[in-house]
Order: C-alpha cells, then sequence, then structure tokens
C-alpha cells in the first residue's frame, strides 16, 4: 500500500475493528425473507467512520445497460482511496429500472468497500434473477418449492393439498414486490406470482396503474 495513504489506511483500520454487521431490518415479502438496505450499512459504518476521521463519496457511472457505483473513502488529512466501480446491470431502460439498480450499486459497494456483512435476498429485481437461485437468509434450510411467505426455520416446501401448492392472500407488499420487480426487467414474474398467490382485482388494479400493463393469466 502507497505511502500517500498511510493516515487514511492506519484510520481504516481502526474503524473497521468496530464496524458491526448490517441489521437485517427489511422484509422481502415476495419470498418471506429479510435483508439488510441500503439505511442499514450506512448505520452500520456511519458512527465508526466519524470516529476516526473519515467518510465516503458515491460517483455515478453509467455505460450502456449498466449503471455502477465508485465509493470513495476521504480522510481529513486529505488522504483518498476508490474501491473501484461496482457494476449492475440495468434490465428496463426507464427511470425505475435505473433507481433499482443505482440502489443496489450503492449498497453493494458501501458493503464491501467498508466490509460490511448483509444478507442478499432483494437483488432479483435488479439482476432479473428467480426465485429458483435467489439466496434466503441462513435461518431457512434450502430446499426446493415456494419460498413465498415462509418465515419460520423450516423447510421452504410450501404445504400441498393434492399435489397442488397453497397459495398465499394478496396484500399490498407482495403487490409492491411484483411491481417492483417488474418494472426492473423481470417480466415473467406475473406468472410467477400466478402460481403462488391467489390474485385479486385489487391487485390487478394496482399492478396496472404502476406498469400500464394490463395482468395476464396465461401460462408459457
Amino acid at each position: 500500500m502507497e505511502n500517500t495513504i498511510k493516515s487514511l489506511a492506519k484510520s481504516l483500520v481502526k474503524a473497521q475493528s468496530t464496524i458491526a454487521g448490517a441489521i437485517m431490518d427489511s422484509n422481502n415479502p415476495f419470498f418471506g425473507s429479510k435483508y439488510a438496505d441500503l439505511e442499514s450499512v450506512t448505520m452500520a459504518i456511519k458512527k465508526p467512520l466519524a470516529e476516526n476521521g473519515l467518510g465516503y463519496v458515491q460517483r455515478v457511472h453509467r455505460e450502456n445497460n449498466f449503471v455502477g457505483v465508485e465509493t470513495i473513502i476521504i480522510h481529513e488529512s486529505g488522504e483518498t482511496f476508490s474501491n473501484g466501480v461496482t457494476w449492475v446491470p440495468v434490465t428496463k431502460n426507464d427511470a425505475h429500472g435505473f433507481g433499482a439498480g443505482l440502489t443496489y450499486a450503492r449498497r453493494y459497494s458501501l458493503a464491501s468497500c467498508f466490509g460490511v456483512i448483509q444478507t442478499d435476498d432483494d437483488g432479483n429485481g435488479a439482476i432479473g434473477n428467480t426465485t429458483a437461485n435467489a439466496p434466503v437468509s441462513k435461518a431457512k434450510t434450502n430446499q426446493g418449492g415456494p419460498k413465498y411467505g415462509n418465515t419460520k426455520n423450516e423447510p421452504t416446501t410450501a404445504k400441498k393439498t393434492d399435489d397442488v401448492p397453497v397459495k398465499r392472500k394478496p396484500t399490498p407488499e407482495l403487490t409492491k414486490q411484483v411491481i417492483e420487480r417488474w418494472l426492473a426487467g423481470e417480466l415473467d414474474v406475473v406468472q410467477k406470482a400466478n402460481e403462488f398467490i391467489e390474485v385479486d382485482q385489487t391487485m390487478m388494479d394496482e399492478f396496472y396503474i404502476a406498469t400500464g400493463v394490463e395482468w395476464s393469466f396465461k401460462t408459457k
């Protein structure tokens, strides 16, 4: 490491010794799991950095269908250090898609820069993951089957009656998750919702208002 960031490096080591993991206080009702959002990551590092004369800025980059965030550590001496650019694909070319990708990039960049432990549960909206490969919290057993709404420490396979999965009742939180994932580019999220949620007229109306697209019950 270069001598030009000697003071910064010394302070960063001290700060990291007191940085705890980000609290998983945000819910992803679509997967029945929790995750540490951007605010939680920020709160985890705010005090340790301030006590050691450190701060940061996040520079936004845009290239083709990707949004990038570069976290730059700043020391009170004037020394700086860049953590490099964290790139996230923008799967929907509008304000919603860009905003979703930017939020994820800011959080991932900040957490990696200062070594904050977090659980990656909500990234599916920005990167187009499916329920089959979306990570779940460690408290759950990662087994096959629907993962919607299982908040207990038990296998994630939903109970079935005559081999038909028990569907969840629609809620504002579930509706919001479907809308956010659709706007972020995961266009097949509607079909997944049809399989695991008892979609009602209110849910369909809110989806149409937010997206301008009629809800579809068609299957592949």
